[in-house]
Parts: C-alpha cells; structure tokens; sequence
C-alpha cells in the first residue's frame, strides 16, 4: 500500500518524540519494545486493549455516538464508494481477500443515499412520456 506523506511526517514527528523520551527517560526507558511505533512515553508498549477502551472514554467525552474502534473501516469503506472508488479499489485498500466482502460487509448506504436512489429512479419515469413506459 502506498504510504501517504501525510503519514510519513506523523511517523517522523513521532520517532523525534520517541527519541527525545529514551534521552529524558534514560535507564528507566524499556527498549524491549524498540521495534513498535506507537509506545507509551516510557517504552512500554501500548496494547489493543488500551486503544479499545480509550476510544470509547474518547467517544463519551465528546458526546459522540458509540462505535467501536473497528467501525472506522466500515466508515471508510461506505466513504470512498461514495466518493465513486470501485468496490475493487476499496477491496485492495481494506486488504480484503474478496470484493464480495467489502461490498457485503463494510459499504453502508446511508439514508442520504438511498434518498438519492429514489429521486433517480423518480427521474427516469417522468422524463418518459406514459406511452413509452414499460410496464
């Protein structure tokens, strides 16, 4: 997968953070988790759990609606088909093994949409004279 620049300066700032809290923490910092990105400011790593349960005090905080920290692919997912990426794209990026599963799985028609389907299909009849609508 490509690696966005966006990323790649988060990683960066967080490798200098990184770097300045072995010197702060010195022989207290634990470097058995050196080869993690994301770890406490002492070393230690930081668990699913952690990121679980933070997620959901997060969410609570800012008077959001709960989901789990998963819910975010199905977000993407239903974002990108809307944005008019092929389930095939959309598949690739979620690493899914199957585009069956992107589409079955993780895209979501919001209401919005499904509004939109209607006005469509409301279009196609009443742009056809009654004479050349099949029935």
């Amino acid at each position: 997968m490509p690696l966005l620049s966006a990323v790649v300066d988060i990683l960066k700032k967080i490798k200098a953070e990184t770097e300045r809290n072995k010197e702060l923490f010195g022989n207290c910092y634990d470097n058995r988790f050196e080869d993690y990105v994301f770890v406490r400011q002492d070393g230690y790593i930081i668990t699913p759990t952690y990121v679980t349960n933070h997620f959901r005090l997060l969410l609570k905080k800012l008077g959001m609606q709960k989901i789990r920290f998963h819910d975010i692919r199905h977000t993407t997912a239903t974002r990108l088909f809307e944005e008019n990426w092929s389930i095939k794209h959309i598949q690739k990026w979620l690493r899914h093994t199957t585009p069956e599963t992107t589409s079955k799985f993780y895209i979501h028609p919001d209401s919005k949409e499904l509004e939109r389907i209607g006005e469509s299909i409301e279009e196609m009849y009443q742009s056809k004279p009654e004479t050349e609508m099949e029935f």
